[in-house]
Order: structure tokens, then C-alpha cells, then sequence
């Protein structure tokens, strides 16, 4: 079973985030990748969002990172990171990817992810509250002020939805880019 870990929102840099509501934790440098973040922590999940701190390493790295952060962007400016375990014929979609800034951390990516789809990766788990954000984050970050608690279900439209199927708690839809989340009744939707 496969749920989310955390969703995220591409930005062309640190000026363009917009989290009123809620408690951002500072997010880190993502080192030998070019990316930074921030991120809101949950209880069971976060969103992260990330912008390119260093073109050319996002570009030595392989990702299109950079195409989905600058504006007007080139590719989906969301994705979700899920967590769990994956039946044998959805692994075999994805390659892995071992993170930079984290030896050993290997992260499966879908290997076909059109610009027009969200970015789309899994961490492999057989021990999924294990890597909950709240038993990583500060007890501080995981209280907001607008009350949200989690992200319950987020739905992704793009023109292209990955060849994913519907998970409890996440949805692909068709249309022009945009995300929404619902985080326990409070609803937040972005759009590039």
C-alpha cells in the first residue's frame, strides 16, 4: 500500500512562497541536487516547497526540476513523494534514484514523467510510520494556526496524469495545472 508522503510545490525562488496559516520549518539546502525548501510538517505527511538554488547541479542530477520551478514554467509546477510498497508490476515503472545529499537513500522515480504530468517518485517502506514528518520534525512546526493537521487527500489536474491508479489519498485529473489539498476540512488550491 502506497500513501503520501509528501507533496510538492515547485517555485521559481524563496520570494514566491505563500503559506499564510501556517507554521513553515525552515527546510534545508539539498546539497549536490541545486534545490532548497521549506516545508509545512503534519502529523503523517508535509508539503514541501522547493525551489533551484544551483541550475547546474539540478541539471548534472537529471531531473526537470528546473523547468517546473521557473516561470512561465516548461513543466507541472506540483509532484507527491508517496511511501509504502509497491506491487511488482507499478515498480517496474520506476527507476531508482539515490539521493545526492543522503548515500544509501535510494528514491524510486517514475522513469517516464512527461513535463505535462506531476513529478512523481515513491520511497520504498515496509515500516511507513516510521518516516511520519512528525516523528522527524519539531513539535513546534506541527502546530498551525489555521489547525490543519494532515493532508488527507490531494488532487493533482495536469493535461497529462501519470499512468498511476487512484490511491486513497491522492487523485489525478485532467485539465489545467493545479493543486488541491484537503488538510482535514481546510482546503488550500494552488495554480502556477
Amino acid at each position: 500500500m502506497l500513501e503520501i508522503d509528501h507533496v510538492i510545490r515547485f517555485v521559481p525562488g524563496r520570494d514566491a512562497v505563500d503559506l499564510d496559516g501556517f507554521t513553515v520549518e525552515p527546510g534545508r539546502a539539498h546539497t549536490g541536487q541545486g534545490t532548497r525548501n521549506v516545508r509545512v510538517m503534519f502529523d503523517r505527511n508535509y508539503l514541501e516547497i522547493l525551489w533551484v538554488e544551483y541550475p547546474g547541479e539540478v541539471v548534472a542530477r537529471g531531473l526537470d526540476f528546473l523547468g517546473r520551478c521557473t516561470r512561465p514554467y516548461t513543466a507541472q509546477p506540483f509532484g507527491c513523494v508517496l511511501r509504502g510498497t509497491m506491487p511488482a508490476a507499478l515498480r517496474a515503472r520506476f527507476v531508482p534514484y539515490e539521493l545526492p545529499d543522503s548515500p544509501g537513500t535510494v528514491l524510486q522515480l517514475l522513469a517516464e514523467q512527461p513535463a505535462a504530468a506531476p513529478f512523481l517518485a515513491v520511497f520504498e517502506t515496509d515500516d511507513r510510520e516510521a518516516m511520519w514528518a512528525s516523528r522527524r520534525a519539531a513539535a513546534p512546526y506541527l502546530i498551525h494556526p489555521n489547525g490543519a493537521r494532515r493532508i488527507v487527500h490531494a488532487t493533482f489536474t495536469c493535461p497529462a496524469p501519470p499512468p498511476i491508479d487512484e490511491l486513497p489519498d491522492l487523485r489525478f485529473a485532467s485539465g489545467a495545472p493545479r493543486l488541491d489539498l484537503d488538510l482535514d476540512g481546510l482546503r488550500r488550491s494552488y495554480t502556477p
